[in-house]
Formats: structure tokens, sequence, C-alpha cells
């Protein structure tokens, strides 16, 4: 997951052979060691009490913070930004880009419910249970969250920021989606959606 975030943000701009070497490194390397710092009886849980789940920072964080290390060596795509003008590039396919979301959200739920390792009891199932359904919780609130947030701004629905909203929420309750009620998920999920939509005007500055 963390290096399919990397190929994410340099599709198209880096070479075959590149982007392998960099996985890697990735997933041979960073990786394996900031996800020891976690689980497994880590320093961060055993002296700070650190949790992550299902990997909000161990994996989704690592890999977006390679991917961002990659971005800034590769530079802006050509024609994004000409002098202080920002030249948006919208993606070429929406309902592609809507497909590829849905099959991200479906998945989330093997992704963080597998993450509790045990379905042997009842007690283990109901905690799987309540994880799927915080995690979809999460995704409906980023939605939600981006939907009056950009009909707000830009006086209409931004589907491409919708779309990375639900991802934003899926990834804010993938830190703890067993604990919350189900309320409580969805303010977690939209608050991943408000830092997504107001994240995304920022960047370009």
């Amino acid at each position: 997951t963390a290096a399919s975030i990397v190929s994410g943000a340099l599709a198209e701009r880096v070479k075959f052979w590149a982007l392998m070497a960099f996985t890697m490194a990735l997933t041979g390397l960073i990786y394996p060691i900031a996800a020891s710092w976690e689980w497994g009886g880590g320093y961060l849980d055993a002296e700070w009490g650190f949790a992550d789940f299902a990997g909000s920072t161990l994996v989704h964080s690592v890999g977006g913070w390679a991917a961002l290390a990659g971005a800034l060596i590769v530079g802006a795509r050509r024609g994004k930004y000409q002098g202080k003008r920002v030249t948006p590039m919208p993606g070429s396919n929406l309902p592609l880009a809507a497909l590829g979301v849905f099959i991200l959200w479906l998945g989330w739920f093997a992704f963080n419910g597998g993450s509790q390792a045990a379905l042997g009891s009842a007690s283990d199932a109901l905690s799987v249970a309540r994880v799927v359904v915080n995690t979809n919780m999460a995704a409906a609130g980023g939605v939600v969250a981006a939907l009056i947030m950009t009909s707000i701004i830009y006086k209409k629905i931004d589907i491409t920021i919708v779309l990375n909203a639900a991802i934003g929420g899926l990834v804010a309750i993938t830190a703890e989606p067993l604990a919350p009620a189900i309320w409580q998920a969805v303010f977690i999920g939209a608050f991943g959606g408000v830092i997504v939509t107001a994240g995304v005007p920022l960047l370009d500055r």
C-alpha cells in the first residue's frame, strides 16, 4: 500500500526501473523500520503508548512522505505552474476514477477488518463487524464534508475532491476503527475530508 501511494504520485513521470528501485528501497528498508517502531512491541507502543490499529501512520503516512519526496525530486507536471498562475489539470476519466475509489473503499473493509487478526470467537466477529461499519461511515463522512465544503468554496461540487475526501476519511479512521462509536467514526472521516478539501488549494500556493 505504501508503495502504491508513491506510484500514484509519480505516475507517467518516472522511468519504470527508477520506480522499481524506489519501491524496493521503500518496502525493503524504510517501511519495515517504520513499522517496527509500533507493531511487534516497538518503542512507540512500549514507551509512548502510540496506537495505530491498521496503519494510518505506519502505512499511509510513510507512503505519503515517500511520495512527497519523489514528487519534490521530479517536480511539478509541465504546464502546471506558469509564473504565479496555477493551471488546473483535471483527470481525464472521472467515471474510471470513481470506480477506482469505490474499489478502494470496498477493499478497505478487508484492510481494516483483517487487522483485527482474529475471527475465532463471537467477540472477534463483532469487532470485525464494528471495524467494517466504522470504516464505511468514515468514508461517507469524508464525502459529505467535501460535498458541503466544495459547494461553499467553489459554488459547485468538485467530484475529484469528493473522491479524494472519501480516501481521506478512510485513512483517518484506519488509525483506530474499532473503539469509536458510529457517530464518532463519521466525524473522524469528516475531519479527514476537511483536511483533503482544504489541503488541495493550499498545496497549489
